[in-house]
């Protein structure tokens, strides 16, 4: 409840400072989606992500340029899914709107560094995968999907 308030407070700051309504909105949601992806990182530690978050709503007050939140919430839709937190397992439709947005994200910046930090992503989901499962046969394993972390259907 307290990144609530906290993401209003900077909301309202943002405003003030540019005074551009839409700048306001943009500040705010920084500092939240940098709160979510220190929580992701660290999600034993509460105090870390109140920090985190005070600390951008200064950089975010004080350098105007654009706020790239799509990339901050790619950032944070992929540590979902690698780390695993969420307690859920992958569907294939998670998979196909991380990389439908990373698509997105490489023809918007024309970077293909997109494409390649989500391929070295989903290898880690596979490796982690198959050493849980002990890598007896990994590609039998592999090619049946009996330890793949996807669910399929």
């Amino acid at each position: 409840m307290t990144i609530v308030f906290f993401t209003l407070v900077a909301s309202a700051l943002g405003w003030l400072f540019t005074e551009d309504f839409f700048s306001g909105l943009s500040t705010g949601g920084g500092v939240f989606l940098t709160w979510a992806v220190t929580r992701e990182i660290d999600p034993a530690h509460q105090s870390s992500a109140i920090i985190a978050a005070f600390f951008s709503l200064f950089h975010l007050l004080f350098y105007t340029e654009s706020i790239h939140l799509l990339m901050l919430a790619w950032i944070l839709t992929l540590l979902r899914a690698v780390n695993g937190i969420t307690g859920k397992k992958l569907t294939l439709v998670d998979i196909l709107g991380v990389f439908a947005l990373t698509v997105f994200l490489s023809f918007l910046n024309e970077n293909s560094l997109y494409l390649i930090v989500l391929g070295l992503a989903l290898t880690r989901l596979f490796v982690l995968q198959i050493k849980k499962s002990g890598g007896s046969n990994m590609w039998s394993d592999h090619v049946r999907f009996n330890h793949c972390p996807i669910n399929f259907f």
